[in-house]
């Protein structure tokens, strides 16, 4: 994975892109049943004085020997191995054993199997799965608009760098994107793993009842590479899922094509945020919309943070209220 790593802590609000550190970023992903442990030797190429397992609140049991970390994971997540630095992580992410019951010639499923596929745009309609499996890698990106009852879904790898098209939206809305849904509902985005978005990763513009879990994002090394941007939207879920990106990981934004509509209801929890550069958790800073409430951002381990961990940045007339900060 291409990625660029920011020098964390530094909060010099005359940010200039030369700052960023080229560098590649390693991952692997697996699956693991629930009573199982997995235990991993890691070598490195050089020696190493160091090593760190985080999200640290996980404890999880490592030792070192010479060149190598032996690693026992005992729980399905997201993990990061740091050795003298975070500057050549490897990124592991640990899925649970999952049967999505999909069967690849069913009715309404695009399904991509193992091995490389480059369909560029991905075109979805009311009621399509589609299905990206373990072993798959899809060079391309989801754009739909007025859609409902969408599953995408699988432990595969969407990989959004090698298509640039501009697509046709509102303004900021309409540069490119892994995955885009405006007035859209019943949306679910579980399991897979998306890296090398060039700009804005998810986008959720005027949305309802939407569920995003166990997902992963890794290699977004352009300066406006938000994770996850929650546009006037409602019902929104984010869930044990793992962001590094080159911006705000996830924001909760308000525009003025949709400023009647609330920002509400809306839960972040069990999730594992690295921001290269800019905040974390954010409200803001666009905050066109009559109404946000009942936010709640539960249980999230920040592992690094560039400029805010938690950031809350009225920059419009909303009024804001019952905004939870939870552990």
């Amino acid at each position: 994975v291409k990625g660029k790593s920011f020098a964390v802590g530094n909060v010099n609000v005359n940010y200039d892109l030369s700052d960023y550190v080229n560098e590649e970023a390693a991952f692997l992903y697996f699956d693991m049943s629930a009573d199982d442990t997995a235990v991993l030797t890691v070598t490195l190429p050089r020696d190493f004085s160091e090593a760190v397992v985080r999200p640290l609140s996980k404890k999880v049991k490592f030792s070192c020997y010479e060149r190598s970390v032996k690693i026992e994971i005992s729980k399905c997540g997201q993990y990061t191995l740091e050795c003298d630095g975070h500057h050549g992580a490897l990124h592991i992410f640990v899925n649970p054993l999952t049967d999505f019951g999909i069967k690849s010639d069913a009715p309404n499923i695009i399904y991509f199997g193992p091995g490389i596929h480059n369909p560029e745009q991905i075109r979805m309609k009311d009621g399509d799965t589609l299905f990206i499996d373990g072993g798959a890698v899809v060079h391309g990106s989801i754009r739909e608009y007025n859609v409902s009852n969408i599953t995408i879904a699988g432990h595969g790898i969407l990989d959004r760098g090698t298509v640039y098209s501009q697509g046709t939206g509102s303004g900021v809305m309409s540069v490119p994107k892994a995955i885009y849904f405006e007035n859209c509902s019943n949306i679910a985005i579980c399991g897979i793993t998306i890296k090398d978005s060039p700009q804005w990763v998810i986008t959720l513009a005027n949305c309802n009842n939407v569920v995003i879990d166990n997902i992963k994002q890794i290699g977004m090394w352009s300066g406006s590479t938000d994770g996850i941007d929650i546009v006037n939207s409602q019902n929104i879920t984010v869930n044990n899922s793992f962001f590094r990106n080159g911006d705000d990981n996830i924001t909760l934004k308000g525009f003025a094509p949709y400023m009647h509509q609330n920002v509400e209801n809306i839960l972040v929890k069990g999730c594992v945020l690295w921001c290269d550069w800019g905040c974390n958790l954010q409200i803001g800073a666009e905050v066109c919309a009559d109404v946000y409430r009942n936010i709640a951002f539960i249980d999230c381990d920040i592992i690094h943070s560039a400029h805010a961990a938690l950031s809350f940045q009225s920059g419009g007339y909303a009024d804001i209220s019952h905004v939870i900060y939870e552990n």
